[in-house]
């Protein structure tokens, strides 16, 4: 019986070697190798590398010292003062409503027309020619919102020429005047002008004692804030 031959046993050795090789990937997939330093110092940094290299080595990492420190009293604000205004026993009323809400608007006013005719009214366009020929109303009309009657009614805020706003608007519709709508609920905020949104927030309010007495209210002191807006040498 003859042994394997010279080319037979080089062969079993060559698929002997590849086996163990692939058993040691098997059991160690993660292992990869790790170059040493002396290998990783020769290959030279770019100069990004350089930059953040310099720019860790600027920051002392053995300091305990919080990176972030919270404040222990309020920021300074910037905001106006507060000044007194009086508004008189007849009160200057703004009715708007957008065209989904001018049915309610109108059953509102019949319902409280008695109460409003004691006071001035205005409105913008379409709601106010409503107003006065279905409820029999003085209104004073304005533009229609679309073309400029939201921003006189803020410009009367503004003023000082307004004591409340009813305004009935549609939260399901996106008007094209939307930002006139925002700038007229901001401006009437700020102005601490009581503003009704819908038939119960108006019913609450003209059915107040208020209604019918000088009440006195807050609101921005412009002419501290333009003093304060002055440069300073």
């Amino acid at each position: 019986m003859t042994g394997p031959t010279l080319a037979e046993r080089r062969r079993n050795w060559v698929k002997l070697s590849r086996s163990k090789s692939s058993a040691s990937n098997l059991s160690n997939p993660w292992k990869t190798k790790v170059p040493k330093e002396s290998e990783t110092s020769s290959i030279p940094e770019n100069a990004s590398v350089q930059r953040i290299r310099q720019q860790l080595e600027k920051f002392d990492l053995s300091s305990t010292a919080p990176i972030m420190t919270v404040p222990t009293s309020a920021p300074k604000t910037d905001l106006p003062t507060s000044a007194l205004r009086t508004l008189p026993e007849r009160k200057r009323i703004a009715l708007v409503a957008h065209d989904k809400r001018k049915g309610k608007l109108l059953e509102w006013t019949q319902k409280w027309c008695e109460v409003l005719r004691g006071h001035d009214l205005l409105g913008t366009g379409t709601t106010s020619m409503w107003l006065r020929e279905q409820v029999g109303l003085e209104v004073e009309g304005l533009l229609s919102g679309p073309f400029g009657g939201d921003q006189q009614i803020g410009a009367r805020i503004a003023e000082q020429r307004l004591d409340m706003l009813v305004f009935f608007w549609d939260p399901f519709d996106v008007m094209p005047h939307d930002s006139d709508v925002k700038a007229l609920l901001r401006i009437a905020t700020l102005y601490n002008v009581p503003i009704a949104n819908n038939p119960i927030t108006a019913d609450f309010l003209i059915s107040s004692p208020l209604m019918s007495q000088s009440v006195q209210c807050q609101l921005p002191d412009t002419k501290q804030w333009l003093a304060s807006r002055k440069p300073t040498n």
